[in-house]
């Protein structure tokens, strides 16, 4: 039962996911700050060097974030310049809370981006932080 459940959040999210990379294709006209407090759960995924926000995440629990397969499917085992942050809201702050990528679980069955049908399939991976 509590596999099912778990499956059904993984997918949910999975969606947010799809429709937030895939329904923006251009900047925000007319947007507004968010405070942290409305997005709790929002991560932001950063070449630590270079203060470069790459990739967003939800947090799914105390040391497991969601995110997009194509984010970290060409960085694989380079962790170490990519750093996580939460608890921010504005991508370039550095203030927050700041985690390092312990492991990463890409869907098997993902196979990178070499074209957008599939790229539409399986884009799901996991990141455990430390």
């Amino acid at each position: 039962m509590y596999d099912n459940m778990w499956l059904q959040i993984l997918i949910y999210f999975c969606l947010l996911l799809c429709v937030d990379i895939y329904g923006r294709r251009t900047k925000i006209i007319g947007g507004e700050d968010a405070e942290i407090m409305e997005f709790p759960y929002i991560v932001s995924i950063r070449y630590y060097k270079e203060n470069q926000h790459f990739c967003g995440g939800s947090i799914i629990s105390e040391w497991h974030i969601l995110t997009a397969a194509h984010c970290l499917f060409y960085i694989q085992d380079e962790y170490d310049n990519v750093k996580i942050y939460a608890g921010i809201s504005n991508s370039r702050r550095i203030s927050g809370q700041r985690f390092d990528i312990n492991y990463t679980m890409i869907h098997p069955q993902f196979v990178g981006i070499k074209s957008k049908e599939a790229m539409d399939h399986h884009d799901i991976a996991i990141i455990t932080v430390c």
